[in-house]
């Protein structure tokens, strides 16, 4: 099973593919006022370095917060119109620690969603 995750919770944000058990190839870079359009591309390039097809993604995982308003939307978005194309399950995560090894059995055993709520990050003030 391939499992596509996008993390845009955070300042560095990633697109990771798991195959399995296993975390088979994560891109990473500091995200911006062109996270949308930068995200599509990373989720191209690291399913392009693994060999594997939009159509073998057998579920897409987003992390759901707490983060940035534009930085979770473009995030929960993508993964949301990803899943919906490609009639696969969606789920979401908040741990930071993806590389856990009970990461991806925790998020295999989890539910899937029709809807992912965000949990935005409180204003400093």
């Amino acid at each position: 099973m391939s499992t596509l995750l996008i993390d845009t919770a955070h300042p560095e944000a990633s697109v990771s593919v798991a195959t399995g058990d296993k975390i088979v190839a994560t891109q990473s870079w500091r995200s911006d006022n062109a996270l949308g359009s930068a995200l599509l591309v990373a989720i191209d390039d690291v399913l392009a370095k693994e060999g594997i097809a939009r159509s073998d993604i057998e579920c897409v995982a987003v992390h759901r917060g707490p983060g940035h308003y534009s930085a979770l939307r473009a995030g929960i978005v993508t993964a949301s119109l990803l899943a919906d194309v490609l009639a696969v399950p969606l789920k979401h995560f908040a741990t930071n620690d993806v590389t856990s090894p009970t990461f991806l059995k925790e998020l295999d055993r989890s539910e899937s969603v029709t809807m992912v709520q965000p949990q935005y990050e409180a204003l400093q003030t």
